[in-house]
């Protein structure tokens, strides 16, 4: 299951890095859109080296591939389209479940000894995913406009990847504002107040706190004296 999760992704994140720039990325690429989401939806941040070493690990069918940490498990099957790993596994055993006997099958016969201790491993995160989820009612949020709004879950938005896992502070703090040359650009200790980056249209927009652009998903930039000239009081 593991295997196929981790292929799935960098499969998805390299066609669509690909539809952006025409150019065909490169894993490490696809590792950091991976992780970048990652990020955004799990509480437990993956980083795009340990999500490499997983994408070569799937490559080698000799080797067993595992995401020990529920919250990325999970963060991965949303990347896919599925709510949860428990979703993904009910829609995957409904969709083929003679594909699911294959495989404990070819597992079984590598080791009688690590085919039950990945079986053990696999339930015991099924049912800590599920307590996790069900004792902490899942929220969900979506970009609309200039800020986040609190929404119920939708599939479809999540496959679109506008549905995000609830932060509390991304509602609170994080905004698309306009900014002027008369803007109070930065703190009286110097850190700045704004943060920046460019929308699918390679349009400049300004943030009020660190974060990935709603659109694009890229990391924003904090601001600077020379886009502060550039931009905002050119002469």
């Amino acid at each position: 299951m593991h295997r196929d999760i981790i292929l799935s992704a960098f499969a998805k994140a390299k066609t669509e890095e690909f539809k952006k720039t025409r150019i065909e990325p490169s894993v490490n690429k696809a590792s950091k859109c991976i992780e970048a989401y990652i990020a955004d939806y799990s509480t437990i941040p993956f980083s795009a080296r340990s999500l490499r070493n997983a994408h070569n690990d799937a490559l080698d069918k000799t080797k067993t591939v595992k995401i020990l940490q529920p919250d990325v498990l999970n963060a991965l099957c949303m990347y896919l389209g599925f709510e949860t790993y428990a979703d993904y596994i009910r829609e995957r055993e409904a969709h083929s479940p003679e594909e699911k006997v294959q495989q404990e099958d070819n597992e079984s016969k590598q080791s009688v000894k690590h085919y039950k201790w990945i079986a053990l491993l696999a339930l015991v995160m099924l049912v800590g995913s599920s307590i996790y989820f069900f004792s902490n009612k899942q929220r969900w949020m979506i970009w609309q406009e200039n800020q986040y709004v609190e929404v119920p879950f939708d599939r479809i938005m999540l496959k679109e990847g506008r549905l995000k896992l609830y932060k509390e502070e991304r509602l609170d703090n994080f905004r698309k504002v306009v900014l002027t040359c008369d803007t109070t650009f930065f703190t009286k200790a110097g850190n700045p107040r704004f943060w920046y980056g460019k929308n699918n249209d390679k349009e400049l927009e300004f943030f009020t706190d660190l974060a990935q652009h709603p659109e694009t998903g890229k990391s924003l930039k904090p601001i600077t004296i020379y886009m502060i000239k550039k931009y905002l009081c050119a002469e």
